[in-house]
């Protein structure tokens, strides 16, 4: 089964497993590094004031940074249908008649993988 799906500009091909892993690996480590953004404020605004930031614990911080990646994917997938990773494996994210997801349908595609997780 090859996965191809009829648009009226062509077929769409769905990829291969190993592009998909490798994008999933390559988007990991793209995490990785947004993930540190929230605790690295947070350290910035403890250094500089002396005082403890009411958010510094570590709830908060998971909320936090799960916003972030929210609003990371849901206008990446929805503004242009691939996030960089998925552009360097030419990847995108399309409904089945080809045209962009909707930023409601990205939020909830990322919603339902942080459930899948």
């Amino acid at each position: 089964m090859t996965g191809a799906i009829d648009v009226p500009g062509g077929a769409l091909q769905a990829p291969s497993l190993k592009r998909r892993m490798a994008s999933f690996v390559y988007e990991g480590l793209l995490l990785f590094g947004i993930g540190l953004i929230p605790g690295a404020l947070g350290a910035l605004f403890v250094a500089l004031t002396g005082h403890q930031h009411p958010l510094q614990s570590d709830t908060a911080l998971r909320v936090i940074t799960l916003l972030i990646y929210a609003v990371y994917f849901s206008w990446f997938w929805s503004a242009r249908g691939q996030t960089l990773p998925m552009q360097t494996w030419h990847i995108r994210v399309v409904t089945a008649d080809g045209r962009p997801v909707s930023q409601a349908r990205a939020l909830a595609r990322f919603v339902a993988s942080c459930a899948w997780f």
